[in-house]
């Protein structure tokens, strides 16, 4: 019996190694599988940019699908060719405000069509950026076209650089103004028997509020108040600028908009026209029609010239000059946390690296930093802190280029910076510090699960997840926060010459504006990412031309064939993903999320206020 065992346990080894192989072969054959089409998808997507030249005379086509972002989320190769139809489409905002500016001086683009119905919610920050090499293009003489079949809010923002805005006779104008909500969940914890206890600096440090609270605090209403109402001002004041609309026609229209269409009878495109909203209205055949008028019709007559504005920027963006010197961009996007981390998060470690290899490495004469994070770990935010002080004491000039948001963690990392840059949208500020602890004893007690024990000491058993935090753990983990609180005041005093007694009624955990902070000395200039660039030329008293150097992680194999696929794509990948598609994903992130930090120490520098996609 003990034969016919052996025998049997000897089969099955035998077995599962040769289904291990198997897999192993099948892996490695669909891998150089996936290999060999992707490589092949580049030689298609090669062979179809050059069979399609720049026309001497046609329009800069720019078709927005996607997001506009500061850096691309990173994305597995292999995830890409299993799941094609789960690929993120983000537009980098460099990228397009690059090609934009090129075409603003090349005498073969005509003109700019703006192409917005697939241009997914977008904060003003970035919308701004565009907008402004969109009015620099108009400045040169060019005309753009706005086209759409309805707009959001966000794509009328962006139309509203233009020159034209076509509507779609059964099209809408979204004009609702901005909103600011949250989902408090102290009851839903409560019935699950999970308690949370919060741990903060400052009145306004709302990050983990949601987490003990059913609804907003008065000091937290007013501050999200506060930023709607001067964003939303903001909004109205650029359209007052570049519309041919009263602010008493602005306020009705946001304001009234179902009594305006009882009142005049109207549909909503036609009120948008009367508003002084779009130029006009006009079917997709009479757009294209207009769109041949300006840039001219193709010989077969069904469609204009046009050069799409990715393919054009990769065919025409100027080769590096060694010769010349290097200001360094480095973005840094996405929720602070420690260690290494993909494009898309900050990774303390990683970015550390990086900046430690390129002040190293590459030469250069001053860095700009993009930052557009609402924070996350203060042991990670303090690495990067410390390898940008590091380029202080080599004399290598730093300014920052915050994003939509710079805040909390984004804004400790901002800090020492030689000039902080922000746009009058941007969300920053958030100085303060927060922590929590939950526990599920209640939870285990409710399913007759008792822990019981003994300890050596009083301590010992003062942070367990199934038992209540004893006093001393909670004087314990607020005497760390309010130390972590009283370093971020101290290094802000410091790097930013402003005294304490002026620095702390505008920080703990309050948010501001990039106007309002420019006023309270928090940031130096307003202006865009390509200011903060020529700023940091400056600085390093660069005496004439100098090159824009991408300090970036090296990519593997796998992410250079992405990358050759993406940047020589279409710059519309027409995907068939529904537009709305991220901002289901964005409901879906609840401010539970602060539980996934990773801060080695549970302390964070995060903003509960700022991620809002404003």
């Amino acid at each position: 019996m003990a034969n016919v065992t052996r025998l049997i346990a000897a089969f099955f080894r035998r077995l599962a190694r040769f289904l291990s192989m198997l897999r192993s072969l099948f892996l490695n054959l669909l891998t150089l599988f996936i290999l060999v089409v992707l490589l092949g998808s580049i030689g298609t997507l090669l062979s179809q940019r050059d069979a399609v030249p720049i026309p001497d005379s046609g329009a800069l086509r720019v078709d927005l699908e996607g997001r506009l972002v500061d850096q691309k989320t990173y994305i597995d190769p292999l995830d890409i060719a299993l799941n094609p139809d789960e690929i993120p489409i983000e537009i980098r905002v460099f990228d397009l405000v690059q090609a934009i500016d090129l075409a603003t001086a090349d005498e073969r683009i005509n003109s700019m069509t703006l192409i917005l119905d697939g241009l997914e919610q977008t904060g003003i920050s970035k919308i701004e950026e565009v907008g402004r090499a969109i009015m620099r293009f108009r400045d040169s003489g060019k005309p753009v076209i706005a086209i759409a079949d309805s707009y959001t809010q966000s794509q009328y923002l962006l139309a509203s650089y233009a020159d034209r805005i076509l509507l779609n006779p059964l099209g809408w104008v979204e004009l609702a103004g901005l909103a600011s909500y949250r989902t408090y969940m102290a009851d839903a914890l409560d019935k699950l028997r999970v308690d949370v206890r919060v741990f903060r600096s400052g009145p306004h440090k709302d990050a983990a509020e949601t987490l003990v609270a059913n609804r907003m605090s008065e000091a937290s209403r007013a501050q999200s108040q506060r930023l709607v109402d001067d964003l939303w001002q903001q909004y109205r004041e650029g359209l007052l600028d570049r519309r041919p609309i009263t602010a008493a026609q602005l306020e009705d229209y946001s304001h009234r908009l179902d009594q305006l269409l009882t009142e005049t009878n109207l549909s909503l495109a036609e009120l948008a026209l009367q508003t002084g909203l779009v130029d006009a209205l006009v079917t997709r055949e009479e757009v294209m029609q207009e769109l041949q008028a300006t840039a001219g019709a193709t010989e077969e007559g069904d469609f204009y010239h046009h050069s799409n504005a990715l393919t054009y920027l990769h065919a025409n963006r100027p080769e590096a000059d060694p010769l010349l010197p290097k200001v360094g961009y480095l973005v840094a996007s996405g929720m602070i946390l420690d260690g290494v981390q993909p494009p898309g998060s900050i990774g303390g470690d990683s970015l550390a690296g990086l900046l430690k290899q390129a002040r190293l490495h590459d030469d250069l004469a001053a860095l700009v930093v993009r930052i557009d994070s609402p924070g996350g770990s203060a042991f990670a935010s303090e690495v990067i802190r410390q390898e940008l002080l590091q380029y202080n004491r080599a004399g290598i000039p730093v300014v920052v280029s915050m994003g939509a948001l710079a805040a909390s963690g984004g804004y400790w990392i901002a800090a020492p910076a030689d000039q902080i840059w922000a746009t009058p949208s941007t969300l920053t500020g958030s100085i303060g510090a927060v922590t929590l602890m939950p526990t599920i004893d209640r939870s285990l007690d409710a399913l007759g699960l008792h822990p019981d024990g003994v300890t050596s000491a009083p301590l010992a058993d003062a942070f367990r997840l199934d038992r209540p935090p004893s006093p001393a753990a909670g004087r314990i983990m607020q005497s760390e926060i309010d130390r972590l609180y009283r370093r971020f005041l101290g290094l802000v005093s410091t790097a930013r010459s402003l005294p304490l007694e002026q620095l702390e009624p505008i920080a703990g955990g309050r948010v501001w504006t990039g106007r309002e902070a420019q006023d309270l000395g928090l940031v130096d200039r307003l202006g865009s990412q390509f200011d903060a660039i020529e700023a940091a030329a400056q600085l390093a008293e660069i005496p004439a031309e100098y090159q824009i150097y991408p300090v970036e992680p090296p990519l593997g194999l796998g992410e250079q064939i992405l990358r050759e696929i993406m940047e020589n794509a279409p710059f519309s990948l027409n995907l068939n993903l529904p537009t709305s598609l991220h901002s289901l994903l964005g409901l879906a992130k609840t401010p539970a999320a602060d539980l996934l930090l990773n801060d080695p120490a549970h302390k964070y520098l995060h903003c509960g206020d700022c991620p809002l996609d404003l």
